[in-house]
């Protein structure tokens, strides 16, 4: 399973990976899902409320079930690596192999000002707002920018920044970590 970034898409994210990954793994099952309001499950719109990894969690073993795949392995990148963590913890018996790339683990007020500092996703670099600009449109990339960083500044008054920090512990399945901050 490829899960992707948090305003990412499957395309958008692993367009390799489900291109090549087929023909370098002709035994495995590659899958991405994109979770509502991203890629194309749009409608509905997003909702980046304090439950967004929890939902997303749901989400996934909901298609999982549906596809009767009763263990598998998780690839997740930053948004995409907070759901697979979440999803190890609470379904451990599903999980076969953990990977996350640059996950949320722990946020810090001075993260959700620099965040605030760049909402305006115009002021981006092209190269990080033209793949978004062009899959979603300029609107979307912002609206919804907007309402992640609202969903980031829920996090530290809720839960002082946790998203997943208690939660590493309890993984039992074999872990890699790329570009973590843990």
């Amino acid at each position: 399973m490829l899960n992707k970034s948090i305003l990412g898409s499957s395309y958008l994210d692993f367009k390799p990976q489900l291109y090549i990954f087929p023909r370098l793994l002709p035994n495995y099952r590659i899958i991405s899902i994109d979770p509502v309001g991203f890629g194309k499950s749009i409608p509905p719109e997003r909702s980046f409320d304090f439950n967004m990894f929890e939902n997303d969690v749901e989400i996934l073993k909901a298609l999982m079930d549906e596809l009767k795949i009763t263990k598998f392995s998780i690839l997740g990148h930053s948004g995409g690596a907070t759901v697979g963590v979440k999803f190890a913890v609470l379904y451990p018996e599903k999980i076969e192999k953990l990977i996350i790339v640059a996950s949320f683990t722990f946020g810090t007020q001075e993260e959700v000002n620099a965040a605030n500092s760049f909402k305006d996703p115009e002021a981006w670099s092209e190269a990080m707002s033209k793949p978004l600009f062009d899959f979603y449109g300029r609107d979307y990339v912002k609206r919804m920018w907007g309402e992640f960083v609202g969903g980031m500044q829920e996090y530290i008054d809720v839960k002082s920044g946790d998203y997943i920090l208690q939660e590493l512990k309890f993984i039992k399945a074999e872990t890699l970590v790329i570009l973590g901050w843990f």
